[in-house]
């Protein structure tokens, strides 16, 4: 995909919508740009991902599976983010 010269990304990067959710984001830069992650949207993922694999039969606790991955995710974002400050 060409990227037209005059392209200028927005200044609202990432999937904040408001400034009162800047105190539970999650910041990481990534190939020199900064990334905001929301958790509500860690949640909705891994609730999704841990529904797949209850359904493929890869756990028998959606609710502990969820919680497990989004421990993990969280974790890895939080160290990403420490190292680049």
């Amino acid at each position: 995909m060409d990227i037209p010269s005059n392209f200028k990304p927005s200044k609202n990067q990432g999937n904040i919508k408001k400034s009162s959710d800047v105190e539970s984001v999650l910041s990481i830069s990534h190939l020199g740009e900064a990334i905001d992650i929301d958790p509500k949207l860690i949640s909705e993922a891994c609730a999704k991902a841990a529904k797949e694999a209850y359904d493929l039969g890869e756990t028998n606790d959606e609710e502990s599976y969820k919680e497990d991955m989004e421990e993990v995710l969280t974790k890895v974002l939080k160290k990403k983010a420490q190292k680049k400050r």
